[in-house]
């Protein structure tokens, strides 16, 4: 009599073993990249350049494996198999439209915008404040050498609280000018942390404070 007990061939061992690879280093980089735990806090997304050498890379590793199980044969758990890593797709997914979401200045501001604004309250009551008190510097000066509106008498970095540290990087930038003062959030950074993009609020003495970003103006969202 023929022996019909199917066994475990090598090769589809090996094969399932790269699959369960695969799976856990497409989720955990996918992790790392996008903590999707995090989608309604204010966290910032990751840049550019991380997005095409690290989440592009890992789509494609979900893509080859959910290929690599459609080639198995005889197996009857195939469908469970793919759709394990098809979830590891839907995840990046998930994260990649919220990182594109939050790397839009607009709609960041519209997120986070009360987040913001409480914020800049607590700084102008001075319950969050530097070590140089910047906001109540005062301003000396004299005839012979007269204030030069574009540069800053006092700038300091303001530790933010725990909640509200993905609103900065962990850090606002206070910055006060002979004729205004302006709180710095930093949005993203590029050149590898050598530059920012801000978010910033400047408030000028008998004016409405405005939102602004990279020479232009952001406007608050509607109530």
């Amino acid at each position: 009599m023929a022996n019909t007990k199917q066994t475990v061939q090598p090769k589809s061992f090996i094969r399932w073993e790269i699959v369960c690879i695969g799976v856990f280093l497409s989720l955990y980089t996918t992790n790392l990249i996008f903590p999707f735990w995090k989608l309604y806090v204010p966290v910032f997304g990751a840049g550019e350049i991380f997005i095409w050498f690290l989440a592009l890379p890992v789509a494609l590793l979900n893509l080859l494996l959910v290929i690599l199980l459609l080639t198995i044969r005889r197996n009857k758990q195939r469908l469970a198999k793919i759709f394990i890593v098809a979830l590891g797709l839907v995840i990046l997914a998930i994260g990649y439209a919220h990182n594109a979401s939050i790397s839009s200045f607009d709609d960041n501001f519209r997120a986070y915008f009360k987040q913001r604004e409480y914020i800049v309250g607590l700084i102008k009551e001075e319950k969050l404040k530097g070590v140089m008190k910047c906001l109540n510097k005062r301003i000396q000066h004299s005839e012979k050498r007269p204030l030069n509106a574009q540069i800053p008498i006092c700038t300091e970095a303001i530790s933010l609280p725990e909640d509200y540290k993905g609103l900065s990087f962990g850090s606002t930038r206070l910055v006060k000018y002979s004729d205004r003062f302006e709180i710095h959030f930093t949005h993203s950074t590029y050149g590898f942390g050598d530059g920012s993009r801000e978010i910033i609020y400047e408030e000028k003495p008998d004016q409405s404070p405005t939102w602004k970003t990279l020479g232009r103006t952001l406007y608050p969202p509607s109530h």
